[in-house]
């Protein structure tokens, strides 16, 4: 299984999180791609616009995506493992998780696609990438019976 990550926004290069994405991308050779979509600086509706139509460029019809949204489904780390393992059992091959920008998703896009959220509160674009490998990462653990998810 193969995960794809497009994120609305990019991480410098000095931020602490770069480090800790990396770390989770060596332990995962091979199964993570993050797409990172450049903002523009025009007036919010023209932005969520803009953002929708550089992250759909990005999609295939044959991909399970995912928008990480504050209205989607609150879901556990046992019911992403789960949902990682129905995917794999079903015979997809690659995961699409989107990450919106400050003034999150098309609303094209929210009724399109499945939504899940990490819960009520409020984080920025860059912890949830950090928080969304780190349970990508503690899902295929789950999976292939490894301890780290304990």
């Amino acid at each position: 299984m193969k995960f794809k990550l497009i994120c609305v926004g990019k991480i410098q290069s000095y931020s602490p999180y770069l480090k800790i994405i990396e770390e989770y991308k060596k332990r995962l050779p091979n199964k993570i791609e993050i797409i990172e979509i450049k903002t523009e600086k025009v007036s919010k509706n023209k932005k969520i616009e803009s953002e929708a139509k550089k992250i759909v460029n990005h999609l295939k019809d044959t991909q399970v995506v995912i928008l990480l949204d504050s209205i989607g489904k609150k879901i556990s780390d046992k019911q992403l493992s789960n949902f990682v393992l129905e995917k794999i059992n079903d015979g997809h091959s690659e995961i699409c998780f989107v990450i919106g920008g400050a003034y999150g998703l098309h609303y094209k896009m929210l009724n399109k696609y499945d939504k899940f959220s990490f819960g009520e509160l409020i984080w920025s674009h860059q912890l949830i990438r950090v928080m969304l490998i780190e349970q990508i990462y503690r899902s295929i653990c789950k999976i292939n019976g490894h301890p780290y998810e304990k």
